[in-house]
């Protein structure tokens, strides 16, 4: 607000606060300011229409000068606030135009900064999940666009019959706009989606496989979900299907085990030589199960059984064995988290 009998104007400058425009004839000698978009009152500090950009920024009010930022920042334009320093010295038309790059660059940087961090999240902790959501909720928004298209083509038919071309015109507007959205929403709902499966793929990580034609083996997994070594087999059957206990007693089974050989190296290693002949030898259950990490031999070794997938659990023990023609893994007394992918071959 300019002092009374203390401010000096001059009608052949017409530039006041900030650079801008004034426009005396409005509200007295420098009252009302010009900031293209909107008119600005220094008296109060606020404009009196709102802000042309109030749907880019629901966190401020449609009234702010300059953001509330008054220290650091310029109002550009009656839009939104600029800091202060970058375009000094700039001819006044390259100064506009360079403000323009900024905020259109500010924009896109923040769109693309925000992309990308949720786009890291979702691969990193969630394994595309808000990728494939997203892109299921595109494909969603395409479809209902595509339907309002043709109730729209129904709608124009009945005003063209009637005679109200202007309002077959204005559906048909309509119908250009949600074409060209239906566009979009597809293109990113498959984008979306194939992105997701893609992280999910990728962090799946190793997945290990397992054929058996035991029965036992086969109906125990079907009750339960899990993979069990004879130890744990053995005693689920024995206790009437109690899996924490078959577990704990495979795990005491496997201690006598080590004992035995003194390291997880040498019991794998003897595993692999004498197989079910082990029971026999040692008078013990086995406690290791046997993965491949190619299906191929897991479908082999299945004999027309069942083939089992899965990830590599913690408790997995890489075979060592130099003789081993496969990837063996040895599981210890048992992991879930499997499935049936083949049955009979």
């Amino acid at each position: 607000m300019l002092v009374p009998h203390r401010t000096f104007s001059s009608p052949e400058y017409r530039y006041g606060f900030q650079g801008q425009e004034k426009d005396d004839e409005i509200k007295g000698n420098g009252n009302s300011i010009n900031y293209k978009f909107r008119m600005h009152d220094p008296r109060v500090g606020r404009f009196f229409a709102v802000d042309p950009l109030i749907y880019d920024f629901p966190y401020n009010s449609p009234y702010a000068f300059s953001e509330n930022r008054v220290i650091d920042a310029i109002e550009f334009e009656g839009l939104e606030s600029m800091p202060m320093g970058y375009f000094h010295g700039l001819p006044s038309d390259v100064a506009d135009e360079a403000r323009r790059g900024f905020v259109r660059s500010t924009k896109k940087g923040a769109i693309v900064t925000g992309v990308v961090a949720i786009v890291v999240v979702d691969f990193v902790f969630l394994k595309g999940a808000i990728t494939r959501t997203s892109g299921t909720v595109f494909t969603g928004l395409a479809m209902g666009d595509a339907y309002e298209m043709m109730q729209n083509t129904d709608k124009i038919h009945q005003a063209e019959k009637a005679g109200d071309f202007q309002r077959a015109m204005r559906l048909e507007s309509k119908n250009l706009k949600l074409s060209e959205n239906v566009v979009g929403e597809m293109f990113g709902g498959a984008i979306g989606i194939g992105i997701g499966k893609i992280f999910a793929i990728t962090r799946k990580g190793k997945q290990i496989f397992r054929g058996t034609s035991n029965y036992l083996e086969i109906r125990t997994f079907d009750e339960t979900g899990y993979i069990l070594s004879d130890a744990a087999r053995i005693r689920y059957a024995e206790n009437g299907g109690d899996l924490v206990d078959a577990l704990q007693h495979s795990d005491n089974v496997h201690k006598k085990w080590l004992e035995i050989f003194g390291s997880i190296e040498a019991y794998a290693e003897e595993h692999a030589k004498q197989g079910t002949k082990m029971k026999e030898i040692y008078g013990l259950d086995r406690t290791l199960i046997s993965f491949s990490d190619e299906e191929a031999k897991a479908i082999y070794y299945s004999n027309g059984g069942a083939v089992f997938e899965g990830p590599l659990p913690e408790n997995a023990h890489k075979q060592t064995l130099k003789t081993s023609t496969e990837n063996e893994y040895l599981i210890i007394n048992g992991t879930g988290g499997i499935e049936e992918v083949k049955n009979g071959g």
